[in-house]
């Protein structure tokens, strides 16, 4: 879920869930500025997820929302973010993007436990499951790992491959989030022929082809990523 127009038009159904989608924006754009942006470019996002998280902390560190109420790690889990946030602040003030962008990374998979232990559905956790099984295949596909796809590697780039096509068939399962339903449908159908595309690309031998199909499976993410992430 998220906030405005633009990346879901969800209509909060608390003041808490208000302050966190607010928040959860800023949070994700500076997660892209630290993935593919530049230093200076990035800066701006970071300051301003740390600044907008302070806000929800504010009103929330004692006095969790209910369903977060008997969460006994709720204070300790928030401080772990808090850290998170400056850390990663600190890594891009010192010229370190990609350890910047990894102490970013952390604060999502808290968040993810936070709402499991709590039984609270949120697609984008959904998302960052998937995530994990996409981006090493991306980054392999691209060149950034293995040497990129190769005659002598392709068959174990192909075992890794099938194992995201899964992990996508499991994603298309689960319960639609709530939101821009058309935006939804677009990405998770761009995600659906983007793979089927690279998929096809691999089978046929065609290498050359390969880093553009993979960029095209990364973009479709980021679409459903900012819009229900």
């Amino acid at each position: 879920m998220a906030g405005r127009r633009g990346p879901a038009a969800v209509v909060p159904r608390s003041e808490f869930e208000a302050s966190y989608l607010t928040w959860n924006l800023s949070y994700k754009r500076s997660l892209l500025a630290t993935s593919g942006g530049t230093e200076e470019g990035a800066k701006r996002p970071v300051s301003n997820c740390r600044e907008q998280w302070y806000e929800l902390l504010s009103s929330y560190h004692k006095a969790p929302p209910p369903e977060f109420a008997d969460d006994e790690r709720w204070q300790s889990d928030l401080a772990t973010i808090t850290g998170y946030l400056h850390i990663a602040e600190w890594h891009l003030h010192a010229g370190q993007m990609k350890e910047s962008h990894e102490a970013l990374e952390r604060v999502r998979w808290i968040w993810l436990g936070i709402r499991e232990r709590n039984g609270l559905r949120w697609f984008g956790d959904e998302l960052t499951r998937y995530h994990v099984v996409m981006e090493p295949v991306v980054k392999w596909a691209i060149g950034a790992e293995h040497g990129g796809v190769t005659p002598e590697n392709v068959e174990d780039f192909e075992v890794e491959l099938a194992k995201l096509l899964e992990a996508y068939r499991r994603l298309a399962k689960q319960r639609p989030p709530r939101g821009n339903m058309r935006r939804y449908s677009m990405g998770m159908q761009l995600e659906a022929h983007a793979l089927a595309e690279l998929d096809e690309i691999v089978a046929v031998g065609l290498y050359e082809d390969i880093p553009e199909a993979a960029r095209a499976v990364k973009s479709a993410f980021v679409m459903l990523f900012m819009g229900f992430g």
